[in-house]
């Protein structure tokens, strides 16, 4: 270690005395600045990789609520859907329990399940009546 920085000195003062010691001073102040724009620069860099992280847990928490919210609108409509198609008399496939919206029940079965009633209303354009088509 102590030999490389020997060889380092004898290449600066060979450096040193090729470039002159009139423009080393002249140019010191370029060097100066612009070492400081390198650290302002990684510190805004620092800020910016900050802030992307905030944004992308913000999205992914964003996208999470939307699912939670289409998930229950699609689980008031099927209720809805169900009691209004609900006959007189309960049937096993009517009771209470069965108005539940089971997440591994793919939309087609919903749909088919439902029969294409709406309780919403024949021009409605909720996610829900848009999904399954009704």
């Amino acid at each position: 270690a102590l030999r490389e920085y020997q060889e380092a000195q004898e290449k600066l003062e060979v450096l040193r005395s090729q470039i002159g010691d009139a423009t080393i001073k002249r140019t010191m102040p370029c060097f100066e600045q612009m070492q400081n724009r390198h650290e302002t620069l990684a510190a805004q860099q620092r800020v910016i990789e900050g802030l992307m992280d905030c944004a992308k847990t913000a999205k992914a928490s964003y996208n999470s609520t939307l699912r939670e919210l289409e998930r229950i609108n699609n689980a008031v409509h099927t209720a809805r859907q169900l009691h209004s198609s609900r006959p007189l008399q309960e049937t096993p496939e009517t009771t209470p329990e069965a108005a539940e919206v089971d997440p591994e029940v793919s939309i087609s079965d919903q749909k088919e399940k439902l029969g294409g009633i709406s309780a919403c209303g024949p021009n409605c354009a909720c996610s829900a009546c848009i999904t399954l088509g009704t």
